[in-house]
């Protein structure tokens, strides 16, 4: 009579740990590509919304005699100042419904801000974005707006000043040494830091006041 040898089922402890490896490498040279079409459509989204505070600002300056709203008294819809303060608040406020939504002005990767769906209370708290007050659509490569973790100025009363020379750059904590900019043409572009400077030192003035949320 013929016996049957039963083969044992299952894995080894070595089995399994060899497939265990196997997908730890799988998942470490998968992941990284998962995970770099949601970087790119994030800074998509960031730039586009620089896109559309450039084309608000441009609506506006045409409705106001080429004026943005920090040379409008505010009894003409603007946020002139000093009567605004250095706040970017009133000056995005201005703009009212040339802009589509509050949630343009939060960055996607911005862990700080909370999108806001009303424009009523908003806050520093909504912003990632700064304003130059030195844009102007009559010099299109002028800084109009940008991501506020830029670098390489200086603070006082409230407002961030840069100059030509600065050597300006990007915080870590929104594009990883990138960032983005608006400028007074109503184009937008994500630059590193030698980009930034080199848009800085395009402009004429030897001063650039920023209002950083």
């Amino acid at each position: 009579m013929k016996t049957v040898s039963h083969q044992k089922l299952g894995l080894t402890f070595i089995e399994v740990l060899i497939v265990i490896a196997t997908v730890a490498l799988l998942a470490g040279l998968l992941l990284p590509r998962i995970s770099r079409p949601k970087v790119r459509a994030n800074r998509i989204y960031c730039v586009m919304n620089l896109k559309e505070i450039g084309l608000a600002f441009r609506i506006f300056s045409y409705e106001h005699e080429e004026k943005p709203p920090w040379r409008v008294p505010r009894i003409n819809g603007g946020a002139e100042l000093p009567a605004a303060g250095p706040d970017p608040i009133s000056q995005f406020l201005a703009l009212g419904t040339n802009l589509s939504s509050p949630k343009v002005l939060a960055c996607p990767v911005d862990e700080r801000v909370v999108k806001s769906h009303t424009f009523a209370g908003i806050s520093r708290n909504n912003l990632s974005y700064l304003i130059s007050l030195e844009g102007d659509e009559n010099q299109p490569q002028s800084l109009l707006s940008g991501d506020r973790n830029i670098t390489g100025g200086t603070n006082s009363n409230g407002i961030y000043y840069l100059t030509p020379t600065s050597q300006a750059g990007w915080g870590t904590n929104m594009h990883h040494l990138a960032g983005n900019i608006g400028l007074g043409d109503g184009s937008a572009q994500q630059v590193l830091a030698k980009g930034l400077n080199k848009q800085l030192q395009s402009m004429t003035n030897e001063t650039i006041r920023l209002l950083v949320p």
